[in-house]
């Protein structure tokens, strides 16, 4: 054989190699989504917001918890929760002073509001909904006299924002610390418009405000309002739904609402002992 029939008969061995691999394409719109998958890559991808140990009161997953979600400023306050919300309760207090109202004095009020509650039933302590209609409600008073209320600029709450850096990252394996960490948050929230949105969510800052939003609306009554909410959420804008479930949830939130629901709390309490 001739050195260029040579040459022509390995060219196209080598043009038929390519016709055929080893290689199997993945259709990507059949992989399923993992809601606790894409807040645990949201949670490794960030920074650390405190170094902080917690050995006696938390376990390695929560302590983690607490050191990417809640700020030094927050942790160095005096924070008295049910113990089952205390978790949920941290965020939605950071997120609040930190991006919402940044008025730390929150936290001495919700530290009399304890001690009046323990006065009624010294076994009790400030739970979710209390706090948060509580909150609402001191906004609503410190809005009306113009302290400390106007929140951080959007440009601001992008910042804290860490896009995932890799391609595909549900395809990714996913230490299962923070798989553990994705579903302690996912597992607070409570509305299906606000679990759809977790595969829109660009970084922390969005994951904090869609907890924090889901948390106001569940005790907004207004519908027309709600909606309001949720049509900023489909657009993924996370920022101004924050927003506007603080505004209406501060509108309908009064003494009133905040002694009910104290008095549905020790109604519980009497229930369990019997």
């Amino acid at each position: 054989m001739s050195t260029d029939a040579l040459l022509e008969s390995i060219i196209g061995g080598i043009k038929e190699s390519y016709k055929t691999t080893n290689i199997v394409e993945v259709d990507l719109s059949r992989v399923p989504f993992s809601s606790e998958k894409r807040i645990g890559q949201i949670l490794l991808a960030a920074q650390n917001l405190s170094n902080r140990e917690f050995a006696l009161n938390f376990d390695p997953v929560e302590t983690i918890y607490l050191q990417r979600l809640i700020t030094e400023q927050t942790l160095n306050q005096r924070v008295v929760l049910e113990k089952d919300d205390y978790l949920q309760g941290m965020l939605y207090l950071d997120f609040l002073t930190t991006f919402i109202s940044r008025d730390a004095g929150v936290f001495e009020r919700l530290a009399g509001l304890d001690q009046r509650i323990e006065r009624v039933n010294p076994s009790m302590g400030i739970n979710l909904e209390i706090c948060v209609k509580f909150v609402a409600m001191n906004y609503a008073a410190q809005s009306l006299h113009g302290r400390k209320t106007r929140p951080i600029s959007k440009r601001t709450f992008e910042q804290d924002n860490s896009e995932l850096q890799i391609q595909n990252p549900d395809l990714r394996r996913l230490n299962p610390v923070y798989f553990e960490l994705g579903k302690i948050v996912y597992q607070m929230l409570e509305l299906p418009e606000t679990k759809e949105q977790v595969a829109s969510l660009g970084g922390r800052a969005d994951l904090k405000a869609l907890v924090f939003t889901d948390t106001n609306l569940r005790y907004i009554r207004d519908q027309a309002e709600k909606e309001k909410v949720i049509k900023r959420l489909s657009r993924g804008d996370f920022y101004n739904a924050a927003l506007r479930s603080m505004y209406a949830l501060a509108s309908e939130v009064n003494q009133r609402a905040v002694d009910g629901a104290i008095k549905d709390l020790e109604k519980r309490y009497e229930e369990r002992r019997w």
